[in-house]
């Protein structure tokens, strides 16, 4: 069987079973070339899953920041050490005094706020988040707590500082710069949601009512990226690209946050082991992404395994899959995540 039609056939089972909605979509690129483009079932409407449907990816949003704020710190905006105060100087004491490094590796206690609520609040009250945030007592400085939505919001707000522009449009503009115009090129397709199976009725309901406007223009940077698996997966290549030299943004500075600063140990926000560079997950065979992650992976899941982002750069190979329904504690069971991922290790290493 090709790779297509084992990740078809995976994704089809995962729909019969209930672990997914109606469908979901996979993409496997493997050096520079697209080995799979995998779209399985159908979305909330009932019409068929295609490759060029869209979705938000939650948390894998944040990987085009990160990396944004990566590149303005190559160019000299900022260094590891730089305390949040130089860059936004209305900051509080307790947020201007975290370091960038402690900021993106999810040690700064920006915590504060756990669960829904920090999705929802409205983007004046998240361009003050500088001032209002205060150390959470029970995830304090230099715990190891992920941070759904605040590290989001202040880097979105340091990009925002720098150049003037909203983050969505900075963002944009950087990206195109170091990465290449295909690594954020624009999607264009049919809108579908995600969903989370509720826990008293074990119906699906759509997750975070993301056919509403009102909402989605509340979205904060974390969590607002509306693109395909194949979008997500051509960021992911160009973002290899730059790990193995081939792109404007350094080497070195790529390399260095996709290694992990720690050992794996407990997080707090996350209820498992992890491990970061800067802003990337790191150390993924331990993530639910398969046991043979080479240990240089890196990259990104959301919500539940919703959306993931995987890149290999050994294997120089890129996975990304967006799944139309969130199964909290996927990543800590591997339920949907892990056996496709060993499924694609199996062929591409054959």
């Amino acid at each position: 069987m090709s790779l297509a039609a084992i990740i078809e056939e995976r994704l089809a089972a995962y729909v019969a079973d209930g672990l997914l909605v109606g469908g979901g979509q996979a993409v496997v690129i493997e050096r520079g070339v697209v080995r799979a483009s995998v779209a399985t079932g159908t979305d909330y409407l009932g019409r068929p899953m295609q490759p060029e449907h869209l979705t938000c990816v939650y948390c894998c949003s944040k990987l085009p920041l990160y990396t944004a704020l990566l590149a303005l710190m190559e160019a000299g905006l900022a260094q590891l050490n730089t305390p949040l105060r130089a860059l936004l100087p209305e900051a509080n004491e307790f947020v201007g005094s975290c370091e960038i490094a402690q900021m993106l590796g999810q040690r700064g206690g920006f915590t504060m706020l756990d669960g829904p609520v920090s999705r929802f609040i409205p983007d004046q009250v998240r361009q003050l988040s500088p001032q209002w945030l205060e150390e959470p007592p029970a995830r304090p400085r230099g715990t190891l707590a992920y941070s759904v939505s605040e590290v989001g919001w202040l880097t979105a707000l340091i990009l925002e500082r720098a150049g003037g522009r909203a983050y969505g449009d900075q963002v944009q503009i950087v990206l195109n710069d170091v990465l290449g115009p295909d690594a954020m090129a624009p999607q264009r397709g049919p809108l579908t949601v995600t969903y989370q199976r509720d826990a008293d009725t074990e119906l699906a309901v759509p997750l975070l009512n993301e056919l509403s406007s009102a909402v989605r223009s509340q979205w904060n940077p974390s969590l607002g990226w509306y693109t395909s698996a194949l979008g997500m997966a051509r960021f992911g290549a160009a973002l290899n690209d730059a790990w193995h030299g081939r792109r404007k943004l350094g080497q070195p500075i790529v390399r260095h946050a996709a290694t992990p600063s720690h050992a794996p140990e407990f997080d707090a926000g996350m209820q498992m082991d992890m491990t970061y560079g800067l802003g990337y997950w790191t150390s993924l065979s331990e993530m639910g992404y398969g046991a043979a992650a080479s240990p240089s992976s890196f990259g990104h899941g959301a919500q539940g395994s919703t959306s993931s982002l995987f890149i290999d750069p050994e294997r120089e190979l890129v996975v990304s899959l967006c799944f139309d329904l969130a199964i909290e504690n996927d990543s800590a069971k591997k339920v949907r995540r892990g056996p496709l991922m060993d499924a694609i290790f199996a062929v591409i290493d054959a």
